[in-house]
């Protein structure tokens, strides 16, 4: 009985943790590559522009950004996921972004276009 007890509880101790380990943070942004050519990554302090419209300069399309992230992410937090990613794309800026809100919890998304000023 008591060993039986104690397998339950650890049974309900890993789910538990399975559950809040799914909810962390900000998850890796999927990307989708729009163009076959490849940028050598920014350095970590490399501005990166962000913008929900479009931009006047001319620029070449590198991928799409998809941010995903938990209920209590802040839009600075996925603005930074943005840049980062971006960074290792060789993207200057982030056009066209996009943000939401998905699922139960009503989680934050940001979902924006990698581009490389010319």
């Amino acid at each position: 009985s008591s060993d039986l007890m104690k397998s339950h509880i650890s049974v309900i101790l890993i789910v538990f943790i399975l559950i809040i380990a799914g909810c962390a943070g900000i998850t890796y942004p999927e990307v989708s590559r729009l163009s076959e050519v490849s940028h050598a990554p920014l350095p970590g302090n490399a501005p990166i522009l962000l913008s929900t419209k479009d931009i006047d300069q001319k620029y070449d399309e590198i991928a799409i950004i998809n941010i995903r992230s938990a209920s209590w992410t802040k839009i600075d937090e996925l603005n930074e996921a943005l840049r980062q990613r971006a960074r290792e794309l060789g993207a200057n800026a982030v056009v066209r972004i996009q943000y939401g809100h998905e699922g139960m919890w009503g989680n934050p998304t940001a979902t924006g276009v990698a581009v490389r000023i010319k």
